[in-house]
Formats: C-alpha cells, sequence, structure tokens
C-alpha cells in the first residue's frame, strides 16, 4: 500500500511540475513576444535611418563590394539603401523591399548629394554622379527600386534626365553617346522625366 501511494505521489507531482513548465513556458513566450514588439516598434522609430546612407557618395565612386556577399547584396551602396529603409531581403517580398527603399528615398534624397574633382554637378544627386561615374549596377538597381527620379538640383537646375540628355548632347559621336543613351532609356522607362515635363 506504501508503495501505491508512493508512486500516486510521485505521478502527481510529476503532473504539477510539468503543467508548472507549461505555465512558465507560456511566461516566457509571452515575454520574447513582448520583447520582440518592443524592438519592432523602436526599429520602427528609427526607419528610415539617415545615419546608414552616410557615405553613399563614396560607396558609389569607388563601387565597393561587401567583403560577404549576401543574396543578391554584392556592393555597399546596396547594403546602405536596405538598411536605410530597414529592408530585409531575406524576409520581406520584392514588393515591400521596393516600397521601403521608395519611401526612404523621399525622406532623404535632397541629401544624397555628391561633389568630386569627376564631376561636373555641384551638390548634384547620386544618382547624376553614378551616370557621370557610369556605374551601371547602381542605375540597374534605382532603377528598378521604382525611386521617384525626379528631383531637379538647385546647382543646374536640371533632373537626371535632363542630365544624361545634356552629356547625350556632349559626346554626340563618341563612344559615350550609346551607353548613355542606354542610361536615357532606362531612366525614361522607370518614370524619369524633364523638368520641362514636371
Amino acid at each position: 500500500m506504501k508503495f501505491w501511494a508512493l508512486m500516486f505521489l510521485l505521478l502527481t507531482s510529476q503532473f504539477v511540475f510539468s503543467q508548472e513548465e507549461d505555465c512558465e513556458e507560456d511566461g516566457s513566450t509571452k515575454l520574447v513576444a513582448a520583447v520582440m514588439k518592443q524592438s519592432k516598434a523602436e526599429e520602427s522609430k528609427n526607419c528610415p535611418n539617415q545615419k546608414k546612407m552616410e557615405s553613399i557618395c563614396t560607396a558609389v565612386d569607388d563601387k565597393t563590394k561587401v567583403d560577404s556577399p549576401e543574396g543578391k547584396i554584392r556592393f555597399v551602396y546596396q547594403k546602405k539603401f536596405l538598411e536605410a529603409a530597414c529592408a530585409n531581403p531575406a524576409s520581406d517580398s520584392p514588393e515591400e523591399v521596393q516600397s521601403k527603399v521608395a519611401k526612404m528615398w523621399l525622406k532623404f534624397r535632397d541629401k544624397l548629394v555628391c561633389n568630386s574633382v569627376s564631376f561636373d554637378v555641384e551638390n548634384g544627386s547620386v544618382l547624376k554622379y553614378a551616370v557621370a561615374i557610369k556605374f551601371d549596377e547602381f542605375i540597374y538597381d534605382v532603377t528598378k527600386w521604382k525611386l521617384d527620379l525626379n528631383k531637379v538640383d538647385a546647382s543646374d537646375n536640371r533632373t537626371v534626365l535632363d542630365y544624361i540628355k545634356f552629356q547625350i548632347e556632349r559626346n554626340k559621336g563618341n563612344s559615350l553617346e550609346p551607353k548613355l543613351k542606354s542610361y536615357y532609356n532606362r531612366f525614361k522607362a522607370a518614370g524619369a522625366k524633364h523638368k520641362s515635363e514636371l
């Protein structure tokens, strides 16, 4: 009889202990969920994040590649754009990535200007700078992300499309003309306009 009483006591205590574990697990799960929610709220306060776009002109100028490429992220400028927009290609759909990057661009584009001896526009848009240095990958990405491409720079009073047209005229008949025409067509297809069309 003592044996059965002891067995009953043991089984009962194990059942109670497992219920306490379930409660603790539920409590832990709730705590983790709360921390995750708080983390997302903090992240959204810092999104988009202009600090992540620091040195964007250098990254474009050097055509700097990332040390350890992840998926389609091969260049530092791509990483900067995605981090500044809080876009994660691993968990966000392509549409979400595009939307986040486009919102970030609209918020900061007036500050994303470059100056360089190899660039003929003072405080010119990073878009024009990429055209000036013939950075094909950058141009492909910014047109794919469906950014607003119609900012008029105060220093030259041109949009990126006006700038490309001006460069085509300057390079008429030389080897750069076909490349510049391809840029013109790509930007135009992505929604870029001349200042006169705005």
